[in-house]
């Protein structure tokens, strides 16, 4: 709960506009905002592999643009020819390019063409960037109904509503996020906080899982479908964090930067989706020229 929501909910205006609640409701506030900073100030993720040749590489990258601020004409040909002379492609839309969109087209066809040896020291230097990223929790006071945290755990599987997964929650604490989970009754059977501090309704099997912490209910007990007689049935493939790791660097490198809601991401074109550019994952589509997000 944000400061002015809590203000707005339990301040008294028949009482000199003092504020008026329960204890616990208060101390619960003062945890949650203490958590909130705390994430704020913890490390970030490390950067897959292709970021953080990129990063390293940067005054190179930009050497080949040091003629952009000297362009004057963006129109269509010139544009066209502009990109052509760059080797970075054609153009798929009209005006000023961004030069951050320019570099980051360069550095993916680069990428492509980089030795072996080259992203195997990359590949090395993310590994031991993992295995000491850390990522440090609060222990917040939390219903005698749940038990937890068990860090480095994630619940196997999403709740789904409608046939659809349901977006992980990143403005709600966790007692928020626990009461929607108690609401759900026994659809959802627990909440683990993933890598990037957003939360997630889940349901299924506790499993290992580096950076991640999980919450139960006390009394939830999993109970895996059982398949019925006949032909069996392929595996089903549960949607998970850690599926999109590196599917960044397995996926053919021709991305492009683009903008949605103030916040850059890359845009693969050969599959259409959209990564986050610290950590690689998949955080949408880019769909007929619109960004959705999931």
């Amino acid at each position: 709960m944000s400061s002015t929501i809590f203000f707005q909910k339990y301040t008294d205006p028949n009482n000199n506009d003092n504020i008026l609640c329960d204890k616990q409701v208060l101390i619960d506030f003062i945890h949650s905002n203490t958590q909130t900073k705390s994430k704020r100030g913890r490390p970030k993720k490390p950067p897959n592999t292709f970021v953080m040749w990129k990063n390293d590489n940067m005054d190179t990258l930009k050497s080949y643009f040091k003629d952009y601020d000297t362009i004057k004409d963006w129109s269509k040909q010139s544009k066209i020819d502009y990109y052509n002379f760059k080797e970075i492609g054609i153009p798929k839309k009209d005006g000023k390019p961004k030069l951050v969109e320019l570099i980051t087209i360069k550095a993916g066809i680069i990428w492509n063409t980089v030795e072996q040896h080259v992203k195997n020291k990359y590949e090395l230097k993310r590994d031991n960037a993992i295995k000491n990223f850390n990522t440090p929790r609060i222990k917040i006071n939390i219903k005698d109904s749940w038990i937890g945290p068990y860090h480095n755990k994630e619940i196997s599987k999403k709740v789904k509503k409608d046939g659809k997964i349901i977006p992980n929650y990143k403005e709600h604490t966790l007692n928020e996020i626990i009461d929607i989970a108690d609401n759900m009754g026994n659809l959802c059977g627990g909440i683990t906080e993933t890598s990037n501090g957003k939360y997630s309704l889940r349901f299924g099997e506790l499993v290992d899982k580096q950076n991640v912490c999980s919450w139960i209910k006390k009394d939830y007990v999993y109970k895996p479908t059982k398949s019925k007689r006949g032909r069996p049935k392929k595996p089903v493939q549960y949607e998970s964090d850690s599926d999109n790791e590196s599917l960044l660097e397995q996926e053919k490198m021709i991305v492009t930067s683009v903008t949605y809601n103030g916040l850059e991401y890359y845009h693969n074109e050969s599959t259409n989706y959209i990564y986050e550019p610290i950590s690689g994952d998949i955080v949408g589509i880019y769909d007929n020229g619109n960004i959705q997000l999931y």
